[in-house]
C-alpha cells in the first residue's frame, strides 16, 4: 500500500524549453513540503501537475488509495469572485456539490471562525486587505476539508508582519487539519520557517529534498548552497588560518566563522552593516573576502581581527558532512 505521495521521473517541456526534468521524490501524507526555488524553476508547473491542471510529458504521480479526494489549489492572485461576499466565496464549493443549506451555513462560519474572518462574511473582495483576502482563499479551499491543499506563493501579496502571522496560522491549520500541504515559495526564510521539509528546485532539477536544517548545513551543491544563503569560500591557500589541512576547498556560513577583536590579528574589517538582528561584517583575510554575522557592535571598518572556524561543509558528496571542529580531529577521508 503506497502511504506517500510518489512523484516518478516526472517531466514537462513547453515547445523546446525544459521546465521539469525527471523529478522523482515521495511527500508523506501529513507533511508540510514546500517547493523552493529561483523564478522559473518549474515550481508552478509542478503543484499544477499535482493538481491535475497540466499534464506531464512522461513521469507518474501516484496518491496513496486513502486520499479519495482530488487535493485542492489555491492561486497566488487568490481568484476571488469579486461580486460575491466572503461569505459565498467559501459557500461556493460547498454549494457546487448540492450541500445542505443548513450543513453549508455551519461549515463556512467555523471555517470563517478559525480563521479570524467570521465578522467580515458580508463583505466583498474588493472591501478586504490583502491579508484577509489570502484568508478568504484559504477558507474555500478548508471548507471543502482536502486531505491535500496546494498553495502557490500563498504569502507572495503580504508585507512581512502579515506575512508572518499568516504563515503561522497556516502551519497551525496544516497540523489541525492532518493536511498534507504542498507549498510553492521563493522565499527561503518562509520555507524554513514553516515546512516539515523542503525541496529545491533549480533550472527544472531537484537538486535537494530533506530538513530545513539538513539542506541548509549539508548542502550537496554549491548551486544549492548559494541559493540557501551566503557561502564563504575557503580554499587550501587560506585553510592554515583556521587550522585545517583537508585536501579540498571547503565552504561556510557566515554565522559559522567568529570574529575577535586582536590588534594584532591576521584579518581586517573593511565594512559593516547593521540588518536588526545581527552585524553584517565584510572581512578581508590576507586580502580574501570573507562574510560574517555577528552580534558584536565593538567593531569598526580598520578594525584587526582573528577569525575561528566553527563548522563546515565540503564537496562533492561523499565529503559532504558538516561537523565541528572537535568531530573534525583525527578525522580523515577516503576520496
Amino acid at each position: 500500500m503506497v502511504n506517500n505521495i510518489e512523484v516518478r521521473e516526472l517531466t514537462k517541456n513547453f515547445g523546446q524549453k525544459k521546465i521539469l526534468k525527471a523529478i522523482s521524490l515521495d511527500i508523506p501524507k501529513g507533511e508540510f513540503l514546500s517547493l523552493l526555488g529561483p523564478s522559473g524553476s518549474g515550481k508552478t508547473t509542478f503543484l499544477k501537475i499535482l493538481a491535475g491542471v497540466l499534464e506531464a510529458d512522461s513521469g507518474s504521480v501516484n496518491f496513496p488509495s486513502d486520499l479519495k479526494q482530488s487535493p485542492v489549489l489555491v492561486f497566488q492572485d487568490f481568484q476571488l469572485f469579486p461580486y460575491m461576499s466572503v461569505y459565498n466565496n467559501i459557500a461556493f464549493g460547498l454549494q457546487a456539490r448540492h450541500r445542505p443549506r443548513k450543513e453549508i451555513d455551519i461549515s463556512v462560519r467555523e471555517i470563517a471562525s478559525k480563521l479570524g474572518i467570521l465578522k467580515r462574511l458580508d463583505a466583498y473582495p474588493g472591501q478586504l486587505s490583502g491579508g484577509e483576502k489570502q484568508r478568504c482563499a484559504l477558507a474555500r479551499a478548508l471548507v471543502l476539508n482536502p486531505q491535500v491543499l496546494l498553495l502557490d506563493e500563498p504569502f507572495a501579496n503580504l508585507d512581512k508582519n502579515l506575512k508572518n502571522e499568516t504563515a503561522q496560522l497556516l502551519r497551525r491549520i496544516q497540523q489541525d487539519f492532518k493536511l498534507t500541504l504542498i507549498s510553492v515559495t521563493h522565499d527561503q526564510e518562509e520555507a524554513m520557517m514553516l515546512s516539515d521539509t523542503i525541496a529545491l528546485l533549480i533550472g527544472g532539477k531537484l537538486m535537494e529534498c530533506g530538513l530545513a536544517e539538513q539542506i541548509y548545513h549539508r548542502p550537496r551543491s554549491l548551486e544549492a548552497a548559494r541559493f540557501l544563503g551566503q557561502v564563504n569560500i575557503i580554499s587550501q591557500k587560506y585553510q592554515q588560518y583556521f587550522h585545517l589541512t583537508e585536501q579540498d576547498t571547503v565552504y561556510c556560513r557566515p554565522e559559522d566563522l567568529e570574529i575577535s577583536d586582536n590588534p594584532n590579528g591576521t584579518a581586517v574589517i573593511e565594512e559593516r552593516f547593521f540588518n536588526g538582528r545581527v552585524y553584517r561584517y565584510l572581512v578581508k583575510l590576507r586580502g580574501f573576502p570573507f562574510e560574517i554575522y555577528s552580534m558584536k557592535e565593538n567593531l569598526s571598518p580598520g578594525d584587526s581581527v582573528d577569525l575561528t572556524l566553527k563548522e563546515y561543509f565540503q564537496f562533492p558528496e561523499e565529503l559532504d558532512q558538516k561537523k565541528s571542529l572537535e568531530q573534525i580531529k583525527g578525522t580523515t577521508y577516503e576520496t
